[in-house]
């Protein structure tokens, strides 16, 4: 599957949180959306991994989510540099969101 937004987030919810009202906006215009979470957010202060999950499950639901999914990297052991970022890339190309079309080929399509 393609998709029109591909939106990545350091924890569970910070997409949500970052731009859903975007997300909500084009999901109602027939437009495809993914996230890729990139940690559990296991070190934040307002709230656990496993309710961050449980939110994010939830808001997948309610906003009719295309695809997610999560590269579970230790929370605060990333950098945004070119070495992390690169590594991220890795990840995806040789992960399932490969077989749905996320991290080959993003030619064309809107990275928020």
């Amino acid at each position: 599957m393609k998709y029109d937004i591909l939106a990545f987030g350091a924890h569970p919810d910070d997409v949500e949180l970052g731009c859903g009202g975007t997300i909500a906006k084009s999901l109602s215009q027939k437009k495809k959306v993914a996230i890729i979470d990139i940690t559990r957010g296991e070190l934040g202060t307002r709230g656990s991994k496993d309710i961050r999950k449980k939110e994010s499950t939830k808001a997948n639901k309610i906003l009719g989510i295309n695809h997610r999914e999560n590269l579970d990297l230790n929370d605060g052991f990333f950098k945004n540099d070119k070495k992390d970022i690169i590594y991220i890339g890795c990840l995806l190309y040789t992960s399932d969101a490969a077989d749905e079309g996320l991290g080959v080929d993003l030619g064309g399509r809107r990275i928020i």
